[in-house]
């Protein structure tokens, strides 16, 4: 496992030179840049040779200096290219999106405008003297009716405003709603034209295989004509301090601590730095009086101690085994910060990846994360929910704050010797652009890919299998199957469903139910079943699935939501269901807790 252990700031005697010494690397390193971008990728230069070896030639350094920006040149380059392949994805999602969006704003739009049309032909026939009075052109699931008195209702949710009269229905509804559909759909034809010509520079780019990379940050670079308007020379100086800020020397295995260009002593804690800057030496051999004989200057850096860490940065290093150990070197004003990259073993060798014994799952939400554990035979034996709150959150008190969450579940699998089960997330943040304000907000916040990695760093860590599976219908697995069985959750119940298919189990849906599914599924895989059971009570809250439905006296899945329509229509009924269903949860939680020692 490869492990980054930082030092403390240290101010060496050599500074000026250690930093004359970063600059002239990183010139060398955007050199190397578009050297890369010119050929489309690390191949040799028009002369033939090597760009390894015209670096040496060009800037008269030796092999490990220039291995080292070349090395870090191609890493920069491929990382570029990776950007522009994911925000080519970014873009189409969201081109898919506005195009959705505007389809079904202008749908609306036209509705509206008819509705409109069929007023203005009614007052029409009115003045012309005809007795006969046009109904109100309303369209099918449309939220405008006018009832049998000549008002006008607009429901909204469970809130309905009345007009009184059709005046004040165009005026203070209608035309206000047309005019504000038409600027809305301005607006993201306006956006859906500007992505996609982004798109098409992106992929100009990644065609062409000449990305465009500016060392230093763009964002800086832009601030000379803004924050640094009328300071030139400050923002420029700044600017170079940015791109020249650090340098990396990679390791090489096979030789002592790992390194040819910088050694450390483990007892004095001294850093020593060959430096590129190289002076002739005196020697006595005939090859001498041809040509100089030069010697790298190597300076000393005192008291270079790593906090977090010291005793494995010194146990790499006066190992036996010599492996490679990276150190880079780091401008901090008048310091300088010193990181050693070494590779350790850490934990356990092997991990606990048996499922047949049981499992802990976890479902993953935007504020908590549900907890289940389960024995041998697919059974909920404990659930717990670990709450957590993202809201304002830096990306470094984000990433904290989910480490802590994980860490429980970590320690409950180690107590309990089970691996552990997630789904396997993807980001869905382009996936709703047009949502609720707070949801779209709360996907912004949450980091899906930060999850997964501290995930798999904390299976490393404490020895513990990790297996992420698909999370496809495993909420509608939940809700149906298990959540008034055990009285969780949708989202523990999620998070079982999650670890039985992890352990192997196939979730196939309840007999109760499976005769409202269509002969053409059941022939198929099993998730072809539950497509269609999600497909049509998808729009069921999961309130209704903790009273007991009887499956079998509808003929057809129409029957059963129609059911479950009227059953729960009234508003005050779903509330003593609710008030009913928090007094049997707490009950089930006292008797659980009564049994605690045996779980």
């Amino acid at each position: 496992m490869q492990k980054c252990f930082f030092s403390t700031y240290t101010k060496p005697d050599k500074m000026a030179s250690i930093k004359n010494d970063m600059e002239y690397y990183n010139s060398m390193k955007r050199y190397a840049f578009s050297l890369i971008v010119k050929q489309g990728g690390d191949g040799p230069v028009p002369g033939g040779t090597s760009i390894h070896n015209h670096l040496k030639e060009k800037f008269n350094v030796n092999d490990h200096f220039a291995n080292a920006a070349k090395n870090e040149a191609s890493a920069a380059y491929r990382s570029a290219m990776e950007c522009l392949q994911l925000n080519v994805e970014t873009l189409e999602s969201r081109i898919r999106q506005e195009t959705k969006k505007l389809s079904s704003e202008q749908k609306r739009l036209d509705h509206l405008k008819k509705e409109k049309d069929s007023l203005i032909n009614r007052s029409r026939k009115l003045k012309s003297g005809s007795k006969k009075k046009l109904k109100f052109r309303s369209y099918r699931g449309g939220n405008e009716t006018e009832a049998k008195d000549g008002t006008f209702r607009v429901r909204k949710g469970r809130k309905v405003t009345v007009y009184e009269n059709q005046y004040l229905f165009e005026v203070k509804y209608l035309d206000p709603e047309i005019k504000r559909l038409k600027q809305r759909i301005h607006n993201i034809e306006q956006r859906k034209t500007r992505h996609e010509h982004e798109l098409l520079k992106v992929k100009a780019q990644l065609d062409s295989g000449h990305p465009s990379v500016c060392f230093g940050s763009r964002k800086f670079f832009k601030q000379q004509d803004t924050v640094y308007a009328g300071r030139h020379e400050e923002w420029l100086k700044k600017f170079r301090s940015r791109r020249n800020h650090g340098m990396t020397i990679p390791g090489r295995s096979g030789i002592i601590q790992g390194n040819c260009v910088v050694r450390y002593d483990t007892g004095t804690k001294t850093l020593f730095y060959d430096s590129m800057t190289r002076i002739p030496v005196k020697t006595k051999s005939r090859k001498a009086k041809k040509e100089a004989v030069l010697r790298a200057v190597t300076y000393e850096i005192d008291r270079v101690v790593f906090p977090y860490g010291q005793d494995l940065v010194n146990e790499a290093l006066n190992s036996t085994d010599r492996k490679a150990v990276a150190w880079r070197f780091e401008d901090a004003g008048n310091r300088i910060l010193v990181k050693c990259m070494v590779s350790i073993d850490q934990g356990p060798s092997r991990k606990n990846e048996y499922y047949a014994d049981g499992c802990i799952a976890f479902d993953t939400n935007v504020d908590h994360l549900a907890v289940a554990e389960i024995d041998r035979h697919g059974n909920l034996i404990y659930h717990k929910v670990i709450p957590f709150d993202l809201t304002g959150k830096t990306s470094e008190q984000r990433k904290q704050i989910l480490s802590l969450a994980l860490e429980k579940v970590y320690k409950r699998a180690r107590e309990r010797y089970k691996p552990v089960a997630m789904e396997n997330l993807k980001d869905i943040k382009n996936e709703s652009m047009y949502g609720n304000k707070e949801v779209n907000r709360k996907l912004s916040e949450f980091a899906y890919t930060q999850i997964t990695r501290l995930a798999e760093s904390k299976s490393y860590k404490y020895g513990i299998g990790l297996c992420r599976v698909t999370p496809a219908f495993t909420s509608q697995i939940g809700k149906i199957k298990y959540m008034r069985h055990y009285g969780i959750s949708i989202h523990t119940a999620a998070a079982l469903a999650i670890g039985r298919r992890a352990m192997g189990f196939k979730e196939r849906p309840p007999k109760d139910i499976r005769h409202l599914i269509p002969q053409a599924n059941k022939d198929r895989h099993h998730w072809s079943q539950w497509r269609f059971l999600a497909r049509y009570l998808k729009g069921q809250p999961p309130y209704k699935f903790y009273r007991k439905i009887p499956y079998s006296e509808f003929e057809c899945i129409t029957d059963m939501n129609k059911y479950m329509k009227e059953e729960f229509c009234n508003g005050q009924d779903r509330n003593c269901f609710l008030k009913k269903l928090t007094v049997i949860l707490n009950q089930m939680a006292a008797r659980k807790q009564g049994n605690a020692t045996t779980i």
